[in-house]
């Protein structure tokens, strides 16, 4: 009965793990085209049409509700969100640009500006990242897997 016990504990920390790894490189890849659309729009000069804030993605709708619940006072799950912020208000900031009737006009007037903004991105976004990873790090110390 130990034994099997034990083996279902196992199972059950790697199920939890294996949990984690997917909805981190979900949420990975959602940034990841959320970014790639933002660049596309900036070089065809589209609106971005697609833009969400940050509290509206999938992974802001789960940071504010559930992920609240059951992180709400880990450290990692703290700092992540100044990072999630800064890669939305960074788009949204090259957004404003392509809305105006002529954006072809402004994306050339404000072009250092326009590649701040997505170095800043890709800043914030390295950083949202490496804490995502970090967590998986962390749970993987915990259940003592790797």
């Amino acid at each position: 009965m130990y034994k099997f016990n034990e083996n279902a504990n196992i199972t059950s920390k790697i199920a939890d793990l294996v949990e984690k790894v997917i909805f981190v490189t979900k949420s990975k890849l959602d940034h990841i085209i959320f970014k790639n659309k933002a660049y596309g729009s900036v070089y065809h000069l589209q609106p971005m049409t697609f833009y969400k804030p940050h509290t509206e993605c999938a992974f802001g709708k789960w940071y504010y509700s559930d992920g609240k619940k059951e992180f709400g006072n880990d450290e990692y799950f703290i700092r992540i969100e100044t990072p999630h912020e800064l890669v939305h208000k960074y788009v949204y900031e090259n957004a404003k640009y392509l809305e105006s009737p002529n954006p072809e006009i402004e994306v050339v007037k404000h072009k250092e500006e326009i590649i701040y903004n997505f170095e800043k991105m890709e800043e914030a976004s390295d950083e949202l990242f490496k804490l995502l990873d970090k967590n998986i790090e962390d749970t993987e110390k915990e259940y003592n897997i790797k």
